[in-house]
């Protein structure tokens, strides 16, 4: 169903031109319905909010599924085969995706965005119509490697969520001409964000994601979470922006035992590399003159990272954007400058800026960087400055090319002033306890917590995990409990981008010359540019007994068994101790104040409490609760 259809307001119409036609009678009849319909109409619409509706429309080309006033969202996700054929770039290549549309198979076919609140549960049903491949679809016999491409599951990325059985269990498997029920049961105190969606059946995640098997998931902010001016922005996106490199996919296809649809004779890869954005090539988003917009984006890639900015800054268009979240997780404060007006994305990063444009009508291109690969370090390193040790083996060079475009647009909104055009506040968004701001700074009442360290380090396929490779889902790395604060030391990351279920982890000691990068940002996904150094990542592990996987993002390395899990020990439900939640407070600083260096004229704060907008809050609570036990990972190189 389309993001805004309004229905109603057609039938008003079909009745009025009916009435015209009608007896006196019947004429009157008829308006009085009419006027019946309209007052009803005017209570659920707005204009601004019409006029807000339409425009999220015009920018969004995927399908939305909302929860409407419930507090259960119920959908089926179907997985099937089907021949993507783009003639302007010369491709003809069999793929899978997510409920295929058999109408614009010129698009890759991605999933549903799904919108829903904290509080609810979300039950997906996943059906896979992949056909059965028989007994030549074997794995190697470590069980690492491409294999199993017709085996499927689904991996919720970035929610705080339970990975037990029927949850977020990457584990599970979906066989040919099978369905599997998955229910998130979302805490009533999840933070508001982006969040997306992936196949993650081990050994053919990297075939599956990268032929489009993803989607969004969109936890609304409450009323009470963000400032009116971010709650009503108009939007484009989610977007999802992906590097492909079609030769280099129908290669894993072909290395993988019994796979015949990708790796088919007639399977045209094109040898095209590049980027498309929602599926397509280049395409067009429209904002409005003036009014600012807010862009969520997920980068998707196997084995690259992206430095991504626009020139609309130093055109007649006269752009600004500044950052707002990461990784579904709000800056603090927020929103934030960007000192040089790029993006750091590795595979599974979300960024969401808020944007305006103040000159001339007319186009911007938002364009991903060419940039030398990551320095590699000798094995030989010890720990150190967050990035000792990982050996060869690391992906991670950027590619130029262009993303997308934005189109100026004139504003036809009747009122062209308020909160949708005044600059910015700056504030620091509500959080929950496992958000817990300053978790990096160990505030007394919190538990000790407890160190660790992961390092990826030389292994086949190209990582491992602590000198060790993924061995099966009954052998675990190690252990954590529930109701602790670890502390993470992580070593390898410049090469391998770390990504870590179930909870979002802290930022501390960093330093990063573009500001890109600050001590209390959250992430689910880091990859260290060069330069870049990040002392410890901190997190609370609460709630969710289970196993908490652990693996390198570059997902052909995480198929070849850069991938492990710690078992989390525990009585489910369990919190931190002393660990709170936070309000909002808002700061006098504004967008116009932020400098181009990121610096500000004012740091006066002042707490808030909420405040009604056309009917919604006017204040961003910040969520946050921490987990925090120090822990190095290792990753394995080639």
């Amino acid at each position: 169903m389309p993001v805004a259809r309004f229905e109603p307001l057609s039938l008003s119409c079909v009745l009025f031109e009916r009435g015209a036609r009608a007896s006196k009678l019947e004429n009157k009849k008829m308006r009085g319905q009419l006027k019946e319909h309209v007052t009803t109409l005017t209570r659920i619409f707005s204009k601004k909010n019409a006029a807000r509706s339409t425009q999220r429309a015009r920018n969004n080309t995927h399908t939305h599924i909302f929860k409407k006033k419930r507090s259960a969202l119920t959908t089926t996700i179907t997985v099937s085969e089907y021949t993507y054929t783009n003639a302007d770039i010369g491709v003809s290549m069999k793929l899978r995706g997510y409920n295929v549309d058999a109408t614009s198979l010129d698009t890759l076919q991605h999933g549903p965005t799904l919108r829903f609140k904290a509080g609810d549960t979300v039950t997906v049903t996943l059906q896979n119509d992949m056909a059965p491949c028989g007994a030549t679809c074997t794995h190697p016999a470590s069980g690492n490697g491409y294999h199993y491409s017709q085996k499927t599951n689904l991996h919720t990325h970035g929610l705080h969520v339970s990975p037990d059985a029927g949850a977020d269990d990457v584990f599970s498997t979906v066989e040919p001409g099978n369905t599997l029920t998955y229910t998130y049961s979302i805490p009533s105190d999840h933070a508001g964000g982006t969040f997306w969606y992936h196949a993650h059946h081990h050994g053919s995640t990297s075939l599956h994601a990268a032929s489009g098997m993803i989607g969004f998931m969109i936890v609304e902010d409450a009323a009470d979470e963000v400032p009116s001016a971010i709650l009503n922005a108009d939007e484009v996106g989610p977007l999802a922006i992906a590097y492909m490199d079609l030769p280099a996919l129908k290669s894993i296809a072909t290395d993988s035992p019994g796979e015949v649809w990708t790796s088919a004779a007639d399977s045209n890869d094109g040898g095209y590399t590049g980027y498309f954005v929602n599926g397509k090539v280049k395409p067009n988003y429209d904002v409005k003159l003036n009014r600012w917009t807010r862009i969520r984006t997920v980068f998707l890639a196997t084995d690259k990272d992206a430095i991504i900015s626009h020139d609309g800054a130093t055109s007649g268009q006269s752009c600004e954007w500044y950052l707002l979240a990461k990784d579904g997780v709000y800056v603090s404060p927020a929103p934030r400058a960007l000192d040089d007006g790029k993006l750091y994305l590795a595979p599974g990063n979300r960024a969401d800026v808020m944007m305006r444009c103040t000159g001339s009508l007319g186009t911007v291109t938002v364009s991903a960087e060419a940039a030398a690969k990551k320095r590699r370090r000798s094995l030989l390193q010890g720990p150190g400055g967050g990035g000792g040790g990982g050996g060869g083996g690391g992906g991670g060079s950027y590619v130029a090319g262009e993303l997308f475009t934005i189109t100026v647009i004139a504003d036809d909104s009747a009122e062209k002033t308020g909160e949708n055009y005044d600059d910015l506040s700056q504030f620091n968004p509500k959080r929950p306890a496992y958000l817990m701001q300053t978790l990096k700074d160990e505030p007394a009442g919190l538990p000790t917590p407890m160190t660790n360290s992961v390092t990826f380090t030389k292994a086949t396929g190209g990582c491992g995990v602590n000198n060790q490779q993924f061995v099966d889902k009954d052998t675990p790395l190690g252990t954590v409990d529930l109701g602790t604060v670890q502390k993470w030391t992580v070593n390898g990351n410049e090469k391998h981008p770390l990504h870590i279920h179930v909870n979002s982890f802290q930022l501390s000691g960093v330093t990063d010359a573009s500001g890109y990068f600050q001590d209390g940002d959250w992430h689910d996904v880091v990859y260290r540019p060069t330069g870049v150094t990040i002392d410890n990542y901190y997190f609370m592990v609460d709630r969710f007994a289970g196993k908490k996987v652990i693996h390198c993002h570059f997902l052909t390395h995480e198929d070849n068994g850069c991938m492990g899990f710690y078992t989390i020990n525990g009585v489910e439900g369990t919190t931190v101790s002393g660990a709170t939640a936070s309000e909002l407070a808002t700061l006098t600083t504004t967008t116009s104040d932020l400098a181009s260096d990121g610096t500000t004229t004012t740091t006066t704060t002042t707490t808030t409490t909420t405040s009604s907008v056309t009917g919604r809050a006017s204040m961003m609570r910040g969520k946050a609760i921490y987990l925090v036990v120090t822990t190095a990972v290792t990753l394995f190189f080639l």
